[in-house]
């Protein structure tokens, strides 16, 4: 995938306070004269895992899909996008969902990734988890370029809130979405963008 293509995932993260929360819209009033279901709208919701004015990573939870009723398919993307250049020695990935919501499907690591360590969906836990260990000098990321960590497919079961979160840990210190540096083998602070579609009948 090139970089206009990987680009075009891109949404734009405000600044915010720690934990504070701002829902934007993204997308317009999806519907359909040929299906009962329509979409509502869609909206993400940002939150800072740490101060903003530390801020050296954004992390968003994206589709592009323009069919969201009910019994159709999405292809979800993580997409990472650095704000400096950047050596990721760890990327540690968890995407809670409900899964009677949607049935999630076919992950897989992104174009361009080395093989992940771990990877599952589990429905136990409600989560994605995709799991990178990078030996040697680390994964370069440059300033600015986006690149999608991980794919996966999503089957929507029914109406209702449709929501794809990266855990921070907040709720599930095990389950903490997290991206280690190798100069310094500390955690990257970095911002979320999560995919929530309100899908109704």
């Amino acid at each position: 995938m090139n970089k206009s293509n990987v680009l075009k995932y891109v949404i734009p993260i405000i600044a915010v306070l720690v934990i504070a929360e701002s829902v934007y819209l993204v997308n317009s009033l999806i519907s359909s004269k040929d299906s009962v279901n329509k979409v509502v709208d869609i909206v993400g919701q940002d939150y800072m895992a740490e101060e903003t004015s530390q801020e050296k990573v954004m992390l968003s939870v994206v589709s592009d899909a323009e069919d969201y009723s009910i019994g159709s398919e999405l292809t979800v993307n993580v997409l990472m996008v650095s704000k400096e250049e950047l050596l990721a020695d760890a990327i540690n990935l968890y995407v809670s969902y409900d899964p009677t919501m949607a049935e999630v499907s076919d992950l897989v690591a992104g174009e361009g990734m080395p093989k992940p360590t771990f990877e599952k969906i589990s429905d136990k836990k409600n989560m994605v988890v995709m799991n990178y260990y990078i030996e040697d000098n680390g994964l370069a990321f440059e300033p600015g370029e986006g690149r999608i960590l991980a794919t996966f497919k999503a089957k929507i079961l029914k109406e209702g809130e449709l929501n794809f979160d990266l855990s921070t840990g907040i709720e599930d210190k095990d389950s903490a979405t997290m991206i280690v540096e190798n100069s310094t083998s500390e955690a990257v602070p970095f911002s979320v963008s999560n995919l929530r579609v309100e899908i109704v009948k």
